[in-house]
């Protein structure tokens, strides 16, 4: 392959690869200030922590959700969990399915069950 090919295949694969990348990179929160807190643009998520079982015991959003600069996670991974649940993530992580969080049964900000049967109940299998 002459030169000028091989420089125009490798500009066809940047063009390619940069989009890609742009989809691969961490989520970050939009910009905030210091005097901020969650439940000013967040309020109906706040509510229902609030109204389920972390919020009243004074869990706050950078428990799961991490800080805004560098550990902030939309969806927070399962791990975020495992400081106070490890039993139960030791349950799921038993069914090693990197798709199954805690979301997948419970409600990301009330954390009630979604199923009739709950997970753990049945040993995690």
């Amino acid at each position: 392959m002459n030169s000028s090919k091989k420089i125009f295949v490798l500009l066809i694969l940047l063009l390619v690869s940069i989009p890609l990348l742009a989809l691969a990179a961490p989520k970050k929160h939009s910009e905030v200030s210091e005097e901020q807190e969650c439940a000013d643009c967040h309020t109906q998520q706040q509510e229902a922590w609030q109204n389920g079982k972390h919020g009243p015991m004074g869990v706050q959003c950078v428990v799961c959700h991490g800080s805004l600069d560098t550990t902030f996670f939309v969806q927070p991974p399962i791990e975020r969990c495992n400081g106070c649940h490890a039993d139960k993530v030791a349950d799921v992580q038993k069914k090693k399915s990197p798709k199954l969080t805690c979301a997948s049964c419970h409600d990301k900000h009330t954390l009630a069950t979604k199923t009739k049967t709950p997970f753990h109940k049945k040993g995690g299998n």
